[in-house]
């Protein structure tokens, strides 16, 4: 019973001492994650778009092997005959000076 005992208590200690270094120390791996997190720039879903229309006109372009400019008209025209709603969404307004 002493033996068994002896390793319960041990057990404890070790699952408290776990649980206390995950939440208490900046060397795991969980706040190692976090810091990271802080590096990475968000961009706004029209800068994210941007660059989804830039890439989809330069691979097709290179697909097909036309200009870009040719695809650049083509892609835009597709934009500007959505619906109203998906045009607001998609398509930025220019800034008012």
């Amino acid at each position: 019973m002493i033996v068994a005992h002896t390793t319960i208590v041990f057990m404890r200690y070790i699952i408290l001492a776990l649980s206390a270094r995950e939440n208490n120390d900046d060397k795991t791996i969980g706040d190692l994650f976090f810091a990271s997190c802080d590096e990475i720039k968000d961009i706004t879903i029209f800068d994210a778009f941007a660059y989804l229309t830039t890439y989809l006109i330069l691979s097709i372009s290179k697909k097909m092997k036309r200009e870009a400019s040719q695809v650049s008209k083509l892609v835009y025209s597709f934009l500007d005959s959505l619906p109203l709603n998906y045009k607001t969404i998609f398509i930025p307004k220019p800034c008012e000076t």
